[in-house]
Formats: C-alpha cells, structure tokens, sequence
C-alpha cells in the first residue's frame, strides 16, 4: 500500500519525496489532509502534525523542508479548488495516467479518531465527504423502471445532474449502461451525443450536451475511464457526493471551473 511507504521517505530524509508520495496518496482515494495557512509557521506546525502520524520521530530541518515544499507547490492553487488534488500532481510533475486509485475516499486512519476534525486552516475531506459517502450508502437506488423515467423526465427537462447521476445508478443494480470511454473532451462529446440519440432517437441541445461533457470530463479525469459496472458505479458515488457535498456546483460552475483551470484559461 503506498500509504505505508509515508513513513519510509521519513527515514530515508526525503522532504520533496514524502510530499509527492503524499499527493500519489491523495489522488488514489486516501482521506489525508490538505494543510493550507496564511503563515509558513502555521503551516509547518499542520506538517508537523501530520509528520508525527508516520513517524515519531523526525527532524525539524525535515519538518522545514516538507513545509517550504509543500508551500512552494501551493502557490498559485486555489485551496478550495474541487480538482486540488489533481492541481497538486500538474504542480509537482506528477503524471496522473500512472496512478492507480486503490479506492474512492478510503480514510487513512479510523473515522472515529478525534484527529480527524475539521481544524482551522486544514481542506479535509473527512468531515463532508466521508459522512456524505456513508448517507449515500444507505441510500435506496430507485429500481431500473423508475430511474428510466427518472432519466427521461431530466433530459425532457434539461436537467444534467438529475440525467447523469440516473442513468449512472443503473450500475448499483449491476447494469452495464453506455458511457463514453474517452477523457479527450471532443470524443466524450462525440459519445455523448450517439448515448443519447441511442436512448431517445433526437439530438441534444447544445448546452445540455456541453454541460455533461464537462461533467463527465471532470470525472473521468478524477477516477479514470470505466470499463466495468463496479468502475462505473465508483464514479456514480464520487458525482453524488460531489453534488451533496456542493450542491450549487455538482455538474454546474463548479466542473466548469475546473475545467477551465485545467485547460489553463
């Protein structure tokens, strides 16, 4: 488990190779930390916290070196930024294509541990997302017949969130829906646009079509191209707790944001 080799670039004294590793982390699903403050001193005391998780003991010149890093990486990120993760490996170097995600959101110590509160200056997923992750669990998926014409009534409706987030829930019943298997946006778009006129023998709008392609851009590049239902069933639980997380954004300014961001415009 990566997880485990934290402790590793600890002992070997590698301040830049704990931090990738830690952003490798990040994007494989792990619920860790995200430290963020307006001092450097604050900043090292979170690191200094966070450090002491893997190992005991560690010197305040490696503590100062995974700090000043670390700042140095967050430069120019916006903390809040839906996609941080992803913005932390394009300002590290990190090739995303080569991370495998072991999990969506699997937290890194017990959800129970009282280090795990939200504390001032700290972006942590704990606390929404984990919880949202355990209410979307005991959640009843509507069946099959129900969420077809959950799916009509939203495209009738042009409403992207209420279409995706149905026509993705077919895969908590086990069945394999179509989805465009690409993270290049135009061939998404391509794909989404054939998915639909499969379903309903019409064309899409223009928007509808740009604002699920965006959409399902964010999330591919989040969690990967879906092969399989139990794939496409992981990317269904990340876009429903995206949307009960952050409601006014799921699939909306938010994604398109991101988008943006990523595209550098």
């Amino acid at each position: 488990m990566t997880l485990a080799k934290l402790g590793v670039e600890i002992d070997r004294n590698d301040a830049s190779g704990f931090v990738r590793l830690y952003i490798v982390c990040l994007m494989q699903g792990f619920l860790l930390r995200i430290p963020t403050a307006a001092s450097t001193d604050t900043l090292r005391e979170m690191w200094s916290t966070i450090l002491a998780k893997y190992r005991r003991n560690f010197s305040d010149e490696f503590c100062d070196a995974v700090t000043l890093y670390w700042e140095s990486l967050m430069g120019g990120i916006d903390p809040k930024s839906p996609s941080i993760e992803h913005d932390l490996c394009r300002a590290a170097g990190i090739d995303v294509s080569t991370i495998d995600v072991i999990h969506p959101l699997i937290p890194a110590t017990p959800p129970d541990n009282p280090l795990l509160s939200k504390n001032e200056g700290f972006v942590s997923d704990i606390s929404e997302r984990y919880q949202a992750y355990r209410a979307i669990d005991a959640i009843s998926i509507p069946d099959p017949e129900q969420l077809k014409s959950m799916r009509q009534k939203a495209f009738k409706s042009q409403d992207v969130p209420g279409f995706l987030g149905a026509h993705l829930s077919f895969a908590a019943h086990g069945e394999l829906v179509a989805v465009p298997k690409s993270s290049v946006h135009a061939s998404i778009r391509s794909q989404w646009e054939t998915i639909i006129a499969d379903l309903y023998h019409t064309i899409a709008t223009d928007e509808f079509v740009h604002q699920l392609t965006n959409t399902w851009f964010y999330l591919v590049n989040h969690k990967g191209i879906p092969l399989s239902v139990p794939a496409i069933d992981a990317i269904r639980q990340l876009y429903a707790v995206n949307q009960r997380v952050n409601p006014s954004d799921a699939g909306g300014s938010g994604v398109a944001k991101w988008f943006k961001r990523w595209l550098g415009s």
